[in-house]
């Protein structure tokens, strides 16, 4: 089972710091940073345990791809108390240690963020997904009448609600991939296609708001 390298590429993780959490974002290669991290092509990861761990066990028909976490010293001690905060009870985890975690991965995704060429998709094209401003624009007609979110934040105050258009079938496993957008802990909605093209746009390219999307975007390659 440490053979398994997950599919996914590097790509930019940001959370929320866990154990003293005071709303601040973090990103991998930070002092602080706690919580999943894509494999990619790095080298095997060492991990603390051998085995997988895992709280709440799926019936056997049901296999769920283990997660690789970084959390903070004697968290994986006592993970029962300690998964909800990383929305990770029902998920097989491996614990990396955290000299491979520094020397290793960190090194190498801010390597590859380096040397990466981002793609810009403004609002409008064909492809774009992302956080939207909603401004003063109709009332978005959204998938699900109440906000999704993920895991909740540990410190007092609720964060505002945002509004994302995904691909399709992304808000029925938003567990999976909220981690792309930066948005675990924040309440999303999930606006339709069909009012993102027909009235968020056109609304949207008559204000001349171009830059938005570039900031924004997100390209989805099928």
């Amino acid at each position: 089972m440490r053979g398994i390298l997950l599919a996914a590429a590097l790509s930019v993780a940001t959370v929320p710091v866990l154990a003293a959490d005071v709303g601040v974002s973090i990103s991998v290669g930070e002092p602080g940073f706690y919580g999943r991290i894509n494999i990619g092509d790095v080298p095997e990861p060492e991990v603390i345990y051998a085995d997988p761990v895992i709280v709440y066990r799926q019936p056997s028909s049901v296999f769920r791809q283990p997660i690789y976490l970084r959390v903070p010293p004697g968290h994986e001690k006592h993970w029962r108390k300690h998964c909800h905060e990383y929305a990770a009870c029902g998920r097989p985890v491996y614990f990396v240690r955290d000299m491979w975690y520094e020397r290793t991965y960190a090194s190498r995704h801010q390597e590859h963020e380096r040397n990466s060429i981002g793609v810009s998709v403004s609002i409008g094209e064909p492809g774009f997904y992302g956080r939207i401003d909603i401004g003063d624009a109709p009332e978005p007609e959204v998938i699900y009448a109440d906000p999704v979110i993920v895991y909740r934040r540990l410190f007092s105050g609720s964060p505002q609600p945002i509004y994302l258009r995904v691909p399709s079938g992304y808000e029925r496993h938003w567990q999976e991939h909220c981690h792309e957008y930066d948005a675990c802990s924040r309440p999303v909605y999930f606006v339709k296609d069909k009012w993102y093209e027909r009235t968020y746009v056109s609304r949207y390219h008559k204000h001349g708001h171009e830059r938005h999307g570039k900031k924004h975007g997100r390209h989805h390659r099928e």
